[in-house]
């Protein structure tokens, strides 16, 4: 291939958008392929027309490209490419860097003949549409916010690229394009004057703004639109101005005081378009929405005309039909069935409003569901995801997030990560995953083992980037960039076992007989001491931190799952996991399979019925709340002051527990 890594001949920095153009001829019939690969992310137009958007998140060693066909936008003859890149330049949850900015492409005709190509000849610039370098950010996993300037006259010329050296592109996109569809319309549920009293950012602003009567505003003019349910999209924005005016959209899952609140602590979930004058629409593809609710303060007096939605943007995939015995169930399921969707699209997403953040946990639960809810063309999905896991790094314990760089870690997250590497293994028949990062996850095992005091882990204390979170639970949740100091939990030391236990079968999935028994001598030695040094006879249950009289639903649900509870004291654990007056601390949402698991390991008949009625009790309070997609906990909205999710993937467990319980012959 000819195509060059090229980049602007202007200032390297932060939160900017370069615009690349050239032409290329096509000929009837001989196919465009558009080949591109950028760090951080693209918008493809032909001849004006917005036709590609994306880029796969990756590593620098792990860089991948899209193959786009744009035969169907390209015209007879000549043809104008615009490439807009969008380059952050700032790590998040999501974003890997290594240093710089670039843009790689190439298209070529069914021949191979090449009709364009990256490399000095492309004229480049700084956008004058988008407004770069504001570094004011949304949240810090999702980045900067995006300002637009529909004012700003469209470039003719610029100058010539020059080449930067950036690695690859090495590596196909793994799976599937996403899919933009129709708009969701947003339907106008509120229209009113307002007047700003105070704040610093535009979300803060909104927040505190005073609502008056149409017509009577002093400041400008407030519309609210309802999408009717969550929707995960582009932004698509139609507006009929009678002269220039600023238009703050602000958006999220939920209304109150009759408003989006659209600033939370630090994040500001708004989005800035300055409207020249008259008609004129505009899409925005260099982010992902997720609302159910959008909200305009449009700054101008004079007539504005307003239309605001979102245009679905999702993963292809082919659901598996389902019918249960009753409504309630039905309606669960098939909630839960969205709930996965809004969560997946270039990876699994913890939730798509406000982090879109690829973890551990989240997407093993949401992985489990999947295999269940949609075809056989999912598989490769989960293993895109696994393999971004495992391509984090060759040592130490995984990152919070992938394919971040961030230096923070929870290890409990790590342990996860053999779970879903083994349930992969079990319901794709694919063993080559497995054996390309047999390694890593040995690494990880070993880790731990190094640490092994007594025959228990201590708990990873001393650093502020080594988060012990379990699940958001009272004494569970562990303190985020404060050190710990030096502990042994339960919850650790039992997914360490657990984690064992996976491991022995995936030993035996490829053979490795030698490390099998190094392996088994470890979860031998952990469970020992797991019931001597946190089972509390007097309660017949387990304690979550040796030393304590605090006792979780969640600890002991790993307890029987590890292997450590046993005959007499499974039952008590099991019974008493189903005592709502068991004294213990509740597990949530995100554990609530870990505690199912428990149940069933021990005796499904015995069980399942009050599995059925668990779920039904908490997933159709949240249904008769409204809720359209569930949520990350069962507080919704009013969680983490405010910022609870509700469309959160790892909620979506009742698929898997409906299936597999319809599957129990009784």
């Amino acid at each position: 291939m000819r195509a060059k890594w090229i980049w602007s001949n202007t200032e390297v920095r932060e939160d900017s958008y370069v615009q690349f153009d050239t032409r290329f001829t096509y000929k009837a019939g001989a196919g465009a392929y558009l080949y591109i690969s950028v760090d951080t992310k693209y918008a493809v137009y032909v001849n004006g027309i917005l036709s590609a958007f994306g880029q796969y998140p990756d590593y620098p060693w792990y860089k991948i490209y899209d193959r786009i066909d744009l035969s169907s936008f390209a015209a007879v003859g000549e043809n104008t490419l615009k490439i807009i890149v969008y380059y952050c330049g700032d790590d998040g949850f999501s974003t890997n860097y290594d240093g710089g900015p670039g843009l790689w492409f190439e298209m070529e005709d069914k021949q191979g003949e090449i009709l364009c190509c990256s490399g000095e000849d492309c004229l480049s610039s700084l956008c004058p549409q988008y407004i770069s370098g504001k570094k004011e950010k949304i949240t810090k996993q999702l980045g900067y916010r995006i300002a637009y300037d529909a004012r700003a006259a469209e470039i003719k010329g610029g100058a010539p690229s020059v080449i930067v050296k950036k690695q690859g592109p090495h590596y196909p996109r793994p799976i599937q394009n996403l899919v933009l569809s129709g708009p969701k319309g947003g339907k106008l549920v509120k229209e009113c004057g307002y007047s700003y009293q105070g704040g610093e950012s535009e979300g803060q602003k909104q927040n505190k703004a005073a609502f008056c009567g149409k017509g009577a505003s002093e400041d400008g003019q407030y519309f609210l639109f309802d999408l009717q349910e969550e929707t995960v999209g582009l932004l698509w924005l139609s507006a009929e101005c009678e002269e220039e005016a600023k238009l703050v959209v602000g958006y999220g899952e939920h209304i109150a005081d009759g408003r989006v609140r659209t600033a939370v602590d630090d994040r500001d979930f708004t989005f800035t378009y300055f409207a020249k004058k008259g008609k004129q629409n505009y899409l925005c593809p260099f982010m992902r929405f997720a609302a159910r609710y959008i909200q305009v303060f449009a700054e101008t007096k004079k007539a504005v005309k307003l239309q605001v939605s979102l245009l679905p943007v999702s993963y292809p995939v082919s659901v598996v039909p389902f019918y249960a015995d009753d409504d309630l169930c039905q309606k669960i399921y098939d909630v839960c069935v969205r709930t996965l969707q809004l969560c997946m699209h270039d990876h699994y997403e913890d939730c798509p409003w406000r982090e879109q953040a690829l973890y551990t946990l989240d997407s093993r639960n949401q992985m489990l569901c999947g295999y269940y809810a949609f075809g056989k063309e999912y598989f490769a999905y989960a293993r895109a995801n696994l393999k971004l896991m495992g391509e984090s790094g060759k040592s130490g314990l995984l990152p919070i997030t992938f394919p971040s760089q961030s230096d923070l870690r929870i290890p409990a997250f790590s342990l996860f990560y053999i779970l879903a590497m083994r349930e992969y293994a079990v319901y794709s028949g694919d063993l080559t995953l497995l054996a390309e990062y047999y390694e890593r996850m040995r690494g990880l095992l070993l880790l731990f083992a190094a640490r092994l005091e007594g025959g228990l882990v201590p708990n990873f204390y001393g650093e502020e980037l080594l988060w012990n979170f379990y699940e958001w639970a009272d004494g569970l949740a562990g303190k985020l960039f404060a050190a710990d100091s030096k502990r042994f939990d339960l919850p650790l030391n039992a997914l360490f076992s657990l984690a064992l236990r996976n491991m022995l079968a995936i030993c035996e999935f490829l053979g490795k007989s030698e490390d099998k028994k190094e392996y088994e001598a470890l979860f031998v030695t952990i469970n020992c001491a797991i019931n001597t040094r946190f089972y509390e006879g007097r309660k017949g249950l387990y304690k979550t931190f040796e030393g304590s009289e605090h006792f979780s639903e969640t600890a002991n649900a790993f307890a029987v799952l590890c292997g450590a509870a046993e005959g007499e004291r499974a039952e008590m654990v099991c019974r008493a996991l189903t005592d709502a007056e068991n004294g213990m601390v509740k597990h949530t949402l995100s554990m609530a399979g870990f505690v199912y698991d428990a149940l069933l390991l021990k005796d499904k008949e015995a069980y399942l019925s009050w599995i059925f009625a668990d779920i039904g009790q908490k997933y159709s309070y949240m249904i008769q709340c409204g809720a359209t997609t569930f949520w990350e906990t069962i507080k919704g909205e009013s969680d983490f002051g405010g910022a609870g999710s509700l469309c959160h993937g790892w909620s979506a467990m009742p698929v898997y527990y409906y299936h597999i319980l319809q599957a129990i012959d009784l």
